[in-house]
């Protein structure tokens, strides 16, 4: 499963709660719990309702242009990302709609969610300069923790199901449907 995200805010504080939401440290329990595992072998375990316990390889940058940069190097290497959160007014460099329009132009696959606490720029403004609506989200900030852990894990496995049926639809129709 392709758990690759990458966060593009202008604020360090939200990226480091982006950091805490998607890769969180592990406390001393759940690792003595995990070297106890290692040595007694599996154990049912509780999760907590509501949580999917999923960990995520976040990319945290503050600048729409090291983002792209990023997401460029990583469909070059063949190791793409799932997921874009993307804020959508940073006052330097580019702004989320011009960072999306770019990733954009360099990975159709890629699930980006529009973060924003305002909502100057239209929907349909954003649709027309990104394209692929079924492939385009859109929150507003304040963002609760749990509402990111959802779109997380939606669309990282939206992405690979979507990968996965690509793939089988070229090695076994050719790339017709």
């Amino acid at each position: 499963m392709n758990k690759r995200i990458i966060v593009i805010d202008d604020e360090e504080a939200i990226l480091n709660d982006y950091r805490m939401i998607l890769s969180p440290a592990k406390d001393p329990l759940t690792l003595l719990l995990e070297e106890e595992l290692a040595i007694s072998g599996p154990m049912p375990m509780k999760t907590t309702a509501g949580t999917s316990g999923e960990v995520y390889e976040p990319y945290l940058t503050t600048s729409g242009e090291d983002g792209f940069t990023k997401i460029n190097e990583s469909m070059q290497k063949g190791t793409p990302y799932a997921v874009a959160f993307i804020d959508m007014k940073m006052p330097l460099g580019w702004d989320g709609l011009h960072t999306s329009k770019m990733i954009r132009n360099v990975d159709k696959h890629i699930e980006i969610v529009i973060v924003t606490a305002y909502s100057e720029t239209r929907r349909g403004k954003i649709v027309d300069a990104v394209g692929m609506p079924e492939r385009l989200l859109y929150i507003k900030k304040p963002f609760d923790s749990e509402e990111i852990k959802q779109l997380a894990l939606n669309l990282t496995r939206k992405w690979d199901i979507e990968t996965k049926l690509e793939r089988h639809m070229l090695v076994f129709h050719g790339g017709a449907p």
